[in-house]
């Protein structure tokens, strides 16, 4: 896992991103923890320094790729971030490992997503393109000047489809909620983050139908992407959930 695991005084921070993006995106959230945490921020083929490879068509080829880019973690103490579609591989990624029989994390920040038992598909990736984008807009977080630039929104649109597709055609989610049989939760205790005024984050006290650990939650000011103007609170939440939570 290059320079990360050279610093090995410091705990593994894993950032897995939203939907659309790539790891340079989260520096900023990077440079803020970097004092007190190795951050690693992993981002899937298709796009950042991984344009050229092609895509993962499914969420199998997506946990595959990330669990390579982990690597052997040697016992290193680790905590897993996730955003929006980046909380959903989270899981789908501790339930992976826990199955696989691998090393999980000391924690788990699920971000700006409902839980897996809450999630509904809304088949946003079928959209024709102007639907499509009217369902961005709603998120926030791509300035509206490169929305109006057509060979960015075609180049952007095309890595957003695949990676909500990889969302809703999860087998997981194939039955409404009411339907779906629940899942163990896992050993690893989860903290939800969320925007409070993110359309996408009704129910996130569902997420202690994930875990074993007493659920903890956080809100802050701003929408769906609202780590990234409350950088300097979300991090002290991060430090201080590690500090209760992980190995000395």
């Amino acid at each position: 896992m290059s320079e990360d695991l050279c610093r090995r005084d410091l705990p593994l921070l894993i950032v897995l991103p939203h939907a659309g993006a790539a790891a340079y995106q989260y520096a900023p959230l990077a440079a803020t923890l970097n004092a007190d945490f190795a951050v690693r921020c992993l981002e899937l083929p298709g796009r950042g320094k991984r344009a050229r490879e092609p895509f993962v068509t499914d969420i199998a080829a997506a946990l595959a790729d990330i669990n390579r880019q982990l690597g052997e973690l040697d016992g290193q103490p680790w905590v897993l971030f996730g955003h929006s579609l980046g909380a959903h591989l989270g899981m789908a990624l501790l339930r992976d490992r826990r199955r696989s029989g691998l090393s999980l994390p000391s924690l788990f920040f699920a971000s700006g997503a409902v839980a897996p038992s809450a999630y509904r598909v809304r088949n946003v990736a079928a959209l024709s393109s102007d639907a499509f984008w009217d369902e961005v807009r709603a998120y926030g977080g791509v300035p509206e000047v490169l929305l109006q630039d057509a060979e960015y929104r075609s180049y952007f649109e095309t890595i957003l489809r695949h990676d909500m597709r990889l969302l809703e055609h999860a087998p997981q989610y194939a039955l409404t909620p009411d339907r779906r049989e629940r899942a163990v939760p896992v050993p690893v205790p989860v903290v939800a983050l969320r925007g409070g005024d993110d359309p996408a984050c009704h129910a996130m006290a569902t997420w202690q139908d994930e875990t074993i650990f007493p659920l903890q939650q956080q809100t802050f000011p701003g929408g769906h992407f609202y780590l990234f103007d409350a950088l300097p609170a979300v991090a002290a939440v991060v430090r201080e959930a590690c500090t209760a939570r992980m190995p000395d």
